[in-house]
């Protein structure tokens, strides 16, 4: 059975202190215990965390994708096994990572957007697509042609991209309509933007950070609105 209290984070660079690793995860919550896991090589490790409070490993997965080094996205997932001192555990076996799991996920968040004209920007695409939720990523997608412009967006929850391709596809931005379909491939790379240990504490630490179940009611409320917006339009 889950500990709803524990988070698992695999990919991390092992040249990274684990001094910094509990500072960081801190944020989120107190600590009860941090235990180093082996990585699936030399440069990497894994590390299972225990909070104190339950709220604070939700939070924690917030982190789940975030580039702190270039090319380096650890992944945070809450842990699904028998922690150390509370049954067997392998660490070598047992403390594994689904990547192929952690794609699909991904691409259940991320949409890609096609037809968007080629001067377009990356906070012009922030600014309008944050109507449908919070966005984790963005990234433009050179095409064959500089007559258009195409880009992926990876929300924070399944339930915004579903929104966009629901009730954006089609709109005007710019000169043209756009098209919006779900994503085959998922941001990564040098592209993924740089989120700093400042930026994530403030994030954490906003007044309106939304918990997830707050979240949910929001994306609601705003298909709401989507909704009664096409209605006028049509």
């Amino acid at each position: 059975m889950a500990d709803s209290r524990a988070i698992q984070v695999n990919n991390y660079p092992s040249s990274i202190p684990k001094a910094v690793v509990e500072n960081l995860f801190g944020i989120y919550g107190e600590i009860n215990k941090l235990w180093p896991t082996q990585g699936e090589d030399e440069d990497h490790i894994g590390y299972l965390i225990e909070y104190k409070d339950p709220t604070s490993a939700a939070k924690a997965t917030n982190a789940n994708g975030i580039e702190v080094l270039p090319n380096e996205r650890p992944v945070v997932q809450l842990f699904t096994g028998r922690l150390p001192g509370r049954g067997r555990l392998d660490l070598d076996r047992d403390v594994t990572v689904d990547h192929e799991k952690a794609r699909r996920e991904t691409l259940e968040r991320t949409v890609y957007i096609g037809n968007l004209y080629e001067r377009i920007s990356l906070d012009d695409i922030g600014d309008y697509f944050a109507v449908c939720g919070p966005i984790r990523a963005r990234k433009l997608v050179p095409e064959r042609t500089q007559e258009s412009a195409s880009a992926l967006i990876e929300f924070v929850y399944p339930k915004s991209a579903r929104l966009a391709v629901d009730h954006l596809s089609g709109n005007w931005l710019g000169d043209r309509p756009f098209e919006i379909i779900p994503a085959e491939s998922v941001i990564g790379g040098r592209d993924f933007p740089m989120v700093s240990h400042d930026q994530l504490r403030a994030s954490v630490e906003a007044p309106a950070k939304m918990m997830e179940a707050e979240a949910e009611a929001a994306l609601a409320d705003i298909e709401k609105r989507l909704m009664a917006k096409r209605a006028r339009v049509e």
